[in-house]
């Protein structure tokens, strides 16, 4: 007989306060096919409602801060957006055109260098196109 308050589960004799929480271990650690919760956005398999909830929650707390941190201001006025969309802004909103410049680098790592130079030493900052003409 378990000390008074503990719940011992007959197959793994491991020792639990609750009733409930011994009956969710049986669920999970010894049955055939324990409940799977599977999340929608990445396919990421949870044993419990809570693990996935969790997941959730976390996941989109990050997406919320990644785009926060991704956001930029204009100079001009009090428009905030992405990198990418800040450009068609300068361009249609304040008439800006925006000077572009194909410039070719013999390595990945002599690129990385300009572009951080550059950054440093220029109010100059770049973002990824999505395709070139």
């Amino acid at each position: 007989v378990p000390p008074k308050g503990k719940h011992q589960c007959k197959l793994c004799y491991k020792a639990f306060n609750h009733k409930s929480t011994l009956s969710r271990h049986k669920t999970l650690a010894h049955t055939v096919n324990p409940p799977i919760f599977i999340c929608a956005h990445c396919s990421k398999r949870y044993k419990t409602k809570v693990s996935l909830r969790r997941h959730l929650q976390n996941v989109e707390s990050k997406d919320a801060s990644r785009k926060t941190s991704l956001a930029v201001n204009c100079a001009l006025c009090d428009y905030k957006s992405g990198k990418s969309e800040m450009l068609e802004h300068y361009e249609q909103i304040h008439g800006t055109t925006i000077e572009k410049e194909i410039i070719k680098f013999a390595s990945e790592d002599e690129f990385h260098v300009w572009k951080h130079q550059t950054e440093i030493h220029t109010t100059a900052r770049f973002t990824k196109l999505k395709s070139t003409p």
